[in-house]
């Protein structure tokens, strides 16, 4: 009885871990973003509406070779909120490919959030990672984004 109860939670556990793996976005599985050739970062993608709201909502920690690559269709002010966070991070806007500017430190704010954060022009793209990053690694603006 144990043995079929262990088979069958093994079984649910392999399910779940095909699942994830295989419900993401093609081109995120194994892609990796050099910012600026002063850090890498292996990403997700939220490149659909339902992904972008999402964004890191809700995840325990965020490792520190990760981040969070958002894609957007056409440039614009796109607003962030800290909604659900449970750590804090460093929001890097780009557009075309370029570092624009960067928001960094923003704490979680829970499951009412009262800030939102916008980039100081219009942008294609933001990258999330964990707080404090931009500044160890010298990201700036002006870096050139390029996929690995």
């Amino acid at each position: 009885m144990i043995k079929q109860i262990f088979i069958a939670l093994l079984g649910a556990v392999v399910l779940f871990a095909l699942y994830t793996v295989y419900n993401r976005a093609p081109e995120a599985i194994g892609r990796t973003i050099d910012v600026g050739g002063k850090a890498s970062f292996r990403i997700d993608y939220a490149n659909t509406p339902e992904t972008r709201a999402q964004g890191l909502s809700g995840r325990v920690f965020l490792p520190e070779d990760q981040g969070m690559f958002f894609v957007f269709e056409t440039a614009d002010q796109h607003g962030f909120w800290m909604k659900s966070m449970n750590f804090p991070i460093d929001i890097i806007w780009i557009v075309e490919g370029v570092v624009l500017a960067i928001d960094s430190n923003l704490l979680p704010e829970g499951d009412s959030p009262s800030k939102i954060y916008y980039p100081p022009a219009p942008v294609t793209h933001v990258l999330e990672v964990n707080a404090g990053l931009a500044k160890r690694f010298g990201i700036a603006p002006g870096d050139v984004i390029r996929f690995k």
